[in-house]
C-alpha cells in the first residue's frame, strides 16, 4: 500500500491524514489557521501513540475525530473541552481508560470504542444516538463524576 499524504480539504474543513503513517499529530493543524477553521480529522491507520493535552482548546470548531488504528493508550482529559464534537472514533487502539471528562461532550451523537479491559467489556459501536451515550457514560463514570 503506497503512503498517503496528510492533505486539507477546505471545502469540507475536513484534514484527511488516513494511513499516512504518522507518529503524532500533524503541525499544521496544530497552528493557524487551520486549527480554528477544521470540523473534521481523520488520523486513522496511524501509529500515534500520544495526543496533545491541551485536546480541548486545540479544535473550538471540530465536530468529527476519527483516531481509529492508531496505538494510543490514553486520551486527554481535556477531550471533554470539544464542546461541538458529535463523533468520536477511537476503535482499535490499546486504550487502558477513557477519561471522565467524556460526560461533558452534550453534543456526541456517535461513539465507537474497542473492549478495554476492566472499562469496556465489549465493543462499542453507537451512531447517532445521544441517548444510548449517556446511558453508556452513566454506567461508566457514575462513581467518578
Amino acid at each position: 500500500m503506497a503512503v498517503l499524504k496528510p492533505r486539507w480539504i477546505p471545502e469540507d474543513k475536513r484534514y484527511d491524514a488516513w494511513h499516512c503513517c504518522l507518529s503524532q499529530i500533524p503541525d499544521e493543524i496544530l497552528r493557524e489557521p487551520l486549527r480554528h477553521q477544521v470540523r473534521e480529522i481523520d488520523l486513522a491507520g496511524n501509529q500515534i501513540e500520544d495526543f496533545p493535552p491541551n485536546i480541548g482548546t486545540l479544535w473550538p470548531e471540530l465536530r468529527v475525530l476519527v483516531l481509529w488504528n492508531n496505538k494510543m493508550r490514553h486520551i486527554p482529559e481535556s477531550v471533554g473541552d470539544l464542546k461541538k464534537l458529535e463523533a468520536l472514533n477511537v476503535k482499535y487502539n490499546s486504550l487502558e481508560r477513557l477519561p471522565a471528562s467524556l460526560t461533558r461532550l452534550t453534543n456526541l451523537k456517535t461513539f465507537t470504542c474497542s473492549q478495554i479491559e476492566g472499562v469496556l467489556s465489549k465493543d462499542v459501536e453507537i451512531k447517532n444516538n445521544p441517548t444510548e451515550i449517556r446511558k453508556l457514560w452513566d454506567e461508566l463514570f457514575t462513581q467518578k463524576t
